[in-house]
């Protein structure tokens, strides 16, 4: 969805005029796609187990969220083997074999996006000179969708534009121009979120615990000017 308004007009007739615009967009583009993650009933199994290990308390705390048609994977068969030292023994602290303990399912989301535009400019003119000036600023919100309970983020991102242009002019075939132009591009990668805990990968699956890479600032400056007869 968005949305677009301007307003400009001569402040004083033939000499100062003046231009607007806002422009905002809000969109949501929905994504699929298949990941593995821990079973509930593992969790719970965990949590009667061993109700006081960080780990537990993670997997409790933070559950996986958004996964449609899931179906287990790998029993604890599959991940401890059935031999002497494997599921129902001692050395595993007799988890049943047929526990479920990794889930794979379809992750669907729709990370919203909420963006602004607005710009503004003036023009000035004398008998001899005459001034301008643009201002452009973009602002862009956009929400990144986690796997996990607690761990979606924010994105943002913003830039400006400054252009200014001066001209006197001298006779019919001689002038001065002065220009500037300003460019300013920022974007900050995970700029929200459970930075307390670390990158956590979980063996055996693909959904770990964790926001990554986190508070990533990318600053770009660009300043030109020019001073021509």
């Amino acid at each position: 969805e968005s949305a677009f308004g301007a307003i400009g007009g001569p402040i004083v007739k033939d000499h100062t005029f003046f231009f607007a615009s806002v422009e905002p967009t809000f969109s949501a583009a929905a994504s699929t796609f298949t990941d593995t993650f821990e079973d509930p009933a593992f969790t719970q199994w965990a949590q009667t187990n061993f109700p006081n290990t960080l780990g537990t308390q993670l997997l409790a705390k933070y559950p996986p969220k958004g996964f449609s048609s899931p179906q287990v994977v790998k029993h604890a068969s599959d991940v401890f083997g059935t031999g002497a030292n494997g599921c129902g023994t001692a050395t595993t602290a007799n988890i049943p074999c047929g526990l479920a303990i990794v889930d794979s399912g379809k992750f669907d989301f729709s990370p919203p996006r909420s963006a602004w535009q607005w710009n503004t400019r003036a023009d000035q003119y004398w008998s001899k000179d005459k001034l301008y000036g643009n201002f452009y600023r973009t602002t862009l919100k956009a929400v990144g969708s986690s796997e996990r309970t607690g761990f979606d983020t924010t994105n943002p991102e913003n830039s400006w534009s400054l252009q200014v242009n001066e001209t006197h002019t001298f006779s019919s075939t001689f002038l001065n121009e002065f220009v500037f132009g300003g460019v300013k591009v920022e974007g900050i990668g995970t700029a929200t979120g459970q930075f307390h805990i670390p990158s956590i990968g979980i063996s055996g699956q693909g959904d770990g615990i964790g926001n990554g890479w986190v508070d990533g600032d990318f600053i770009q400056h660009n300043y030109h000017w020019r001073d021509a007869l």
